[in-house]
């Protein structure tokens, strides 16, 4: 197996930022600590970075390997420009995390590890910067996913605390409901206990057992036949008028 420590004389970790970009340069195999610096990611502050690192690399740009963090992100700008000045930027590896536990976190620190790490890896695992249309198109699509994603998980998020807070309150609405139902009369509808309903009407009472709804009896006509004689005689309802005397 071949290592990157077998093939270039210089490594170079940088840990990349938004404002400003640390460099370490160290010795191949041994790993010494050659120089350290931090220059701004600006365009001026990148222009002194590649002359900074050209001169500690004896001006062959062929023996040294950069291995940056974040090469397609806070350090693409940077890796653009140290390829267009002939020097090889790969991806620098992630270290684990139980190579980090107990141990400071500096700038320094990352870029020393970011260089070390890559010294002893093989040659073939090397992961170069990507660069190009494609890997914009690609990078774009990517950010597209994950802020999808974000909204989704937000979404749900939302929607399960909202249903969440409406059971808890149909929990604790249900015992004052059972409460008025179980004081509601007989009867009624249960949704004011207050209210009473009113008694049914008794029907009066009737002379010789006549039902409430019996009709009354029309008055007798005194002109109608009483029996089978076809005899006009007075009913006692009527009243006969007597006939005036004669003069």
């Amino acid at each position: 197996m071949s290592i990157v420590a077998d093939h270039y004389r210089t490594i170079v970790g940088v840990d990349t930022h938004a404002a400003t970009h640390t460099y370490a340069v160290v010795e191949s195999p041994s790993g010494k600590l050659l120089d350290q610096k931090t220059f701004p990611t600006t365009p001026a502050g990148l222009s002194r970075a590649t002359v900074w690192i050209s001169r500690r690399a004896d001006g062959n740009a062929e023996t040294v390997l950069i291995s940056a963090e974040g090469t397609g992100s806070y350090g693409a700008v940077m890796a653009r420009r140290l390829t267009e000045a002939g020097y090889r930027v790969v991806e620098a590896p992630m270290p684990s995390a139980k190579r980090l536990r107990g141990k400071g976190k500096t700038d320094s620190l990352d870029a020393i590890t970011a260089a070390r790490s890559t010294l002893i890896m093989d040659i073939e695992r090397l992961r170069d910067r990507r660069a190009g249309e494609v890997q914009t198109v690609l990078k774009l699509l990517t950010v597209g996913r994950e802020q999808m994603n974000a909204d989704r998980l937000r979404a749900l998020n939302a929607l399960t605390a909202l249903i969440r807070a409406t059971t808890s309150a149909s929990t604790l609405a249900m015992p004052s409901l059972r409460r008025r139902s179980s004081r509601s009369p007989p009867g009624g509808t249960g949704t004011n206990p207050s209210v009473r309903p009113s008694p049914a009407a008794k029907p009066s009472a009737r002379p010789n057992g006549s039902s409430p709804s019996a009709p009354t009896s029309k008055p007798t006509d005194c002109s109608s036949p009483t029996s089978s004689t076809n005899t006009l005689q007075p009913s006692s309802r009527c009243r006969v008028s007597e006939p005036s005397p004669q003069r």
